[in-house]
């Protein structure tokens, strides 16, 4: 994941150098260029002054050229999202993580993670397969323009690196996958406690019951139990809106069954009021 490394902050930086050289190039061949320069011979200019103007009109469209490409290029780079917003984003989750579990020695036992929407996810999305095969990483019956929720921020400082995506189609919301999926598709808080632990032992009839709690298609709680990755045990979802559209989704899961309580759900207003501010910049 590019987003949040150094590379990410000097790129940013970067496209905004870019920005600025090739604007105050533009501006400055648009003065230079028009200034009425006579030959040394009608001018008290020297020589000089008047070859490097003829220089400039004749390079000039090569100049506009380069300059239109800084300009491109800084732009492109720009999209990556502001760093700074990104770690003001990040901090706001690992405060409410600590808030809304204040009692645990274990962080990475409970998460705060942020759900962006998109229409399309092509593979820069997918780190690995984590839903069908490494060809067709989407998965059965799902194409890359579907609709997907696609984690972009996580509290804490491990595991910055998630994996899960989910279905969730615009035009097909019962397809909708996962906690996340299900908030999103109905713009509104999903709350699922006391679940299972899913471990290699678990039967078949406790992995469905699992899956059709959470709204996850059984082969993928499958898949995380083959890759031996923790499954939560209790999970909140939260439509978040950025300018009066569902923008994603923030997802609160803990390991333990009654990790995520309604009591410590009521500090996430305010959270989502914030990261909806943030979230007005690209990140």
């Amino acid at each position: 994941m590019l987003k949040g490394t150094r590379l990410h902050q000097a790129l940013y930086s970067l496209g905004s150098f870019c920005i600025n050289i090739g604007g105050a190039v533009s501006a400055v061949m648009g003065v230079l260029i028009e200034l009425p320069v006579r030959d040394s011979s009608q001018s008290t200019l020297p020589r000089s002054a008047f070859l490097a103007h003829q220089w400039l009109q004749d390079q000039a469209l090569y100049i506009f050229a380069v300059a239109f490409l800084l300009i491109a290029l800084g732009q492109l780079s720009r999209r990556l999202g502001d760093p700074a917003t990104r770690m003001l984003a990040q901090h706001v989750l690992n405060l409410y993580q600590r808030q809304i579990f204040p009692e645990s020695d274990h962080t990475h036992y409970h998460r705060i993670t942020v759900f962006k929407h998109t229409a399309i996810c092509g593979l820069f999305a997918i780190h690995r397969p984590v839903r069908g095969r490494w060809y067709w990483p989407w998965g059965k019956n799902a194409w890359p323009w579907s609709g997907w929720l696609v984690p972009i921020l996580r509290s804490g400082h491990t595991n910055q690196k998630p994996s899960s995506i989910f279905l969730a189609p615009e035009n097909e919301p019962d397809r909708a996958e996962g906690i996340a999926g299900n908030a999103w598709s109905r713009n509104n808080t999903v709350h699922v406690s006391n679940l299972d632990k899913m471990v290699a032992e678990s039967s078949p009839a406790k992995r469905r019951e699992y899956a059709e709690k959470t709204f996850t298609p059984v082969e993928l709680i499958d898949l995380y139990i083959r890759a031996n990755k923790p499954i939560g045990r209790s999970f909140a979802a939260f439509p978040i809106e950025v300018k009066g559209n569902v923008w994603g989704v923030v997802v609160i899961d803990s390991r333990a069954p009654d990790g995520v309580t309604n009591e410590n759900l009521s500090m996430v207003t305010p959270m989502l009021a914030i990261l909806s501010r943030l979230f007005e910049r690209r990140i």
